[in-house]
């Protein structure tokens, strides 16, 4: 059967983006506590502080495929679903769309016991036990918030990611400047060198296929709303370095946290150990 252009392709009169849109989009999409993860997940591999940050920047930097692939969305209007058919055909599309959907479940699903994490360490540092039935609650919110943005339109996912890009930037930095000077940068900077095949080469593969390789099969999602006539370089900088400057900000606050909170990276609950090294 034969699909409309209509049915897969966003009219011109919805692309009316501009580039900066994708720069909070992704920027806020980036900002997370699974970079702090990340962070002392680099330094878990034996490598110095020079080492750590450059795998963090190395990481971070995968987002240059997103901002590519971008490129597609915004020369075509359509997803990048879509846009496989051209590759895989119609049907051949099934598979790589079926595997990009669990892909995507999967990341929504961390998202979700993330913040149900987050709830319950608030409510522990109110004096709230930890109970099944909290802990039920705490999911069933985040849950039914992910359902809810998914009603959201272009316009109002702007909107709101560009507020989250403001306040919860400035958070991150605040928090930042709590943990310089609790670091301890003389056992940080006394750090050897690992090796760098056996360890920074897989530090940055695991960063790479965990942020920008895996949000490669989005890329399109958001440039398909994008003017045609905007700039390619302007849309390939904005998605690129939206991503990169919040996730390798906050990669960098792991590995500083790695000196005070040792055991970050194979905590059961990461944000409970973060919490003790920040003030109540």
């Amino acid at each position: 059967m034969e699909i409309k252009r209509s049915s897969v392709f966003l009219p011109n009169t919805e692309r009316i983006g501009k580039p900066k849109e994708l720069f909070t989009i992704w920027f806020a999409s980036n900002i997370g506590i699974m970079g702090v993860v990340y962070g002392a997940i680099i330094v878990a591999y034996q490598l110095s502080f020079l080492q750590s940050i450059l795998a963090a920047a190395s990481g971070a930097l995968s987002f240059a495929l997103v901002g590519y692939l971008s490129l597609a969305g915004r020369d075509s209007g359509a997803t990048t679903f879509v846009l496989s058919r051209a590759a895989f055909g119609s049907r051949g599309n099934y598979i790589p769309t079926s595997i990009g959907w669990l892909n995507l479940v999967g990341w929504l699903a961390v998202n979700v016991v993330t913040g149900t994490l987050i709830l319950l360490t608030l409510f522990a540092s109110f004096g709230i036990g930890q109970t099944k039935t909290l802990t039920l609650l705490s999911l069933f919110v985040f849950a039914g918030l992910i359902l809810v943005s998914s009603l959201f339109g272009q316009g109002t996912l702007v909107k709101i990611q560009t507020f989250f890009s403001y306040v919860f930037g400035a958070l991150t930095l605040f928090v930042l400047m709590i943990l310089i000077p609790k670091t301890d940068w003389a056992q940080l900077l006394q750090m050897d060198n690992g090796d760098w095949l056996s360890g920074f080469l897989p530090a940055v593969s695991i960063i790479a296929a965990g942020t920008g390789i895996s949000w490669a099969i989005a890329a399109a999602d958001y440039s398909c709303y994008q003017n045609p006539e905007n700039s390619p370089k302007s849309i390939f900088s904005s998605v690129t370095f939206g991503a990169f400057i919040p996730l390798f900000v906050i990669m960098g606050v792991g590995v500083l946290m790695s000196t005070s909170v040792p055991n970050l990276a194979s905590s059961a609950n990461p944000i409970q150990a973060i919490s003790k090294a920040l003030p109540s």
